[in-house]
């Protein structure tokens, strides 16, 4: 019988407990769940609004007890407080008797959707008034004016104009923003010349690869960074590899434009008296053909060896033939061991040299390889 009194008198302090708190208007701080009184079922109503996604309080700033501009549960545990154990009342978190929040002040309230995006926004208003954020949001204590919201780019998607309210005392207003998901867009391929027919090679988004060669045009392209690479043309300086952002909705241009390569080609001499075809690429002058020549620079002979055992154990400078077969010269070259390829006389023609790795992954990514292919 003593404990069903105890109870009964836990209920009644729960359900009437009151503000001293002398605030004007209709609405109660703390009475997050609008049933005229501050109570244990108020602090309720704040933790299933932060934790499982209930109702919010309405407005929000009834459930603001500590006047930190938000409804957290720091708030239920202020209500808590003020009614078990004599804690400060809602909206005097100083505990001076003068309330430094007020539920009933103007109010705006930011809704931008959809709510994934937590899209950006900023707020202006009277008096210099300034805030910005992502997402859903509620102002409280706001002065009286004209509040103007800008609403923040998202990538894909259409941003909402502006928009301006009128907040009145003890108003609320409330900016909504929808965006709209953005539209497809159109990617134009312009090699130049036309005659050349160019080819070319397109990366993008989500892994999106196309190919092709000369003009096109290509349309439904989802919005995002995409790549072109152009292809190697005889005697043509190619343009660039290039990246270019593609809007939602809109049309951009890849425009590459080849030059031709003046003296892009000529001949070189050995010292045996062999002719190479060479040519320009880039800024360096490359051999079209593999080497033939049987002596170092300065004249020295670089022996030839056709015995598989002996050529693995050679600490010196010697070539060797396909097959060890003089016919095959013309096709493939000589083959040279590093020793001769190393050695301080040389073997490349009067002015040329080996090429460094440096210089093949120069070569390699001229012709259109990436750094990472080249490396």
């Amino acid at each position: 019988m003593k404990r069903r009194f105890y109870l009964f008198a836990l209920m009644v302090i729960a359900v009437f407990a009151g503000v001293t708190t002398n605030l004007s208007g209709d609405y109660i701080c703390g009475d997050a769940n609008g049933d005229g009184g501050v109570n244990v079922s108020d602090a309720v109503h704040i933790v299933n609004f932060v934790f499982v996604g209930g109702d919010a309080p309405d407005p929000v700033a009834t459930g603001d007890c500590n006047c930190d501009g938000s409804c957290n549960v720091s708030d239920a545990v202020a209500v808590i407080n003020f009614v078990f154990v004599g804690g400060y009342d809602p909206c005097d978190p100083d505990d001076d008797g003068i309330p430094e929040c007020d539920p009933n002040s103007p109010m705006a309230i930011i809704d931008p959707s959809p709510d994934l995006l937590e899209a950006p926004w900023s707020l202006t208003g009277p008096e210099g008034f300034s805030a910005s954020g992502n997402g859903d949001d509620t102002l409280i204590s706001l002065a009286v004016g004209e509040y103007t919201i800008t609403w923040g780019d998202v990538f894909a998607w259409v941003t909402p104009p502006d928009s301006t309210h009128i907040l009145a005392s003890e108003d609320t207003v409330t900016f909504s923003g929808i965006y709209v998901e953005a539209g497809p867009g159109t990617i134009v391929i312009d090699p130049a010349p036309d005659s050349l027919n160019a080819a070319w090679s397109l990366t993008g988004p989500e892994g999106y690869l196309a190919d092709g060669n000369g003009d096109d045009t290509l349309a439904e392209l989802d919005p995002g960074d995409y790549t072109i690479t152009w292809g190697y043309i005889f005697k043509w300086i190619k343009p660039q590899d290039s990246t270019l952002t593609l809007p939602p909705e809109d049309t951009m241009t890849f425009i590459g434009t080849y030059v031709e390569a003046i003296d892009s080609t000529g001949t070189v001499t050995d010292i045996d008296g062999n002719v190479y075809q060479t040519i320009k690429i880039g800024d360096k002058w490359w051999m079209m053909e593999n080497l033939k020549v049987t002596h170092y620079r300065n004249g020295d002979e670089i022996p030839n060896i056709t015995s598989n055992s002996t050529w693995e154990n050679l600490i010196s400078g010697a070539y060797c033939n396909y097959d060890n077969d003089e016919g095959n010269v013309d096709t493939y070259g000589r083959l040279y061991n590093w020793h001769a390829v190393n050695d301080s006389r040389g073997i490349a023609p009067q002015g040329w040299h080996v090429p460094t790795d440096a210089e093949w992954k120069q070569l390699e990514m001229y012709l259109g390889m990436t750094r990472a292919e080249a490396d």
